[in-house]
């Protein structure tokens, strides 16, 4: 019967490799970039990423991008010098971003009905479908439009 226990793992030292500085060339202008699509989806820095990062080769540079530039300091400066000059509006969406957001919620596969309806609904009073309570709107109005035709006695 053998009693020696194994030896315990020792894995091998690493050697030091050279990395880059950067993995991007302008990452100062990328991270600028980044910091005004990021106020726009502040919930998705990914999606902000993949605005000002060239993912047709490898996505692995919008992931890291995504994870370590929101807290990173020229990014940060970068929002702040944004929020100041244009202000908070500038970076919410427009009625037709709003619009588009909401329909494709409204359509995404998984959406349950009740709530596709629910969706639908805000999607037609974002677009003014639907009249609202004491707003003047020519939307439902018939106009009764006739004619006279003089009689020229034939």
């Amino acid at each position: 019967m053998n009693t020696k226990l194994p030896e315990p793992f020792k894995p091998e030292k690493a050697t030091p490799q050279k990395q880059k500085a950067s993995v991007f060339e302008n990452e100062t202008a990328l991270k600028k970039a980044f910091a005004a699509f990021l106020l726009k989806c502040p919930e998705d820095p990914y999606r902000a990423a993949l605005a000002v990062i060239d993912t047709s080769k490898d996505a692995g540079p919008a992931m890291l991008a995504a994870n370590l530039w929101p807290n990173d300091a020229i990014v940060k400066a970068e929002m702040a010098r944004l929020l100041e000059e244009k202000g908070e509006f500038a970076f919410l969406p427009s009625k037709v971003e709003l619009a588009r957001s909401i329909w494709e919620r409204a359509h995404r596969d998984g959406t349950e009905d009740a709530d596709a309806v629910k969706l639908l609904k805000l999607y037609a009073e974002v677009m003014d479908f639907i009249p609202k309570p004491g707003a003047k709107s020519n939307v439902g109005q018939v106009v009764n439009i006739s004619t006279y035709k003089e009689d020229s006695g034939l």
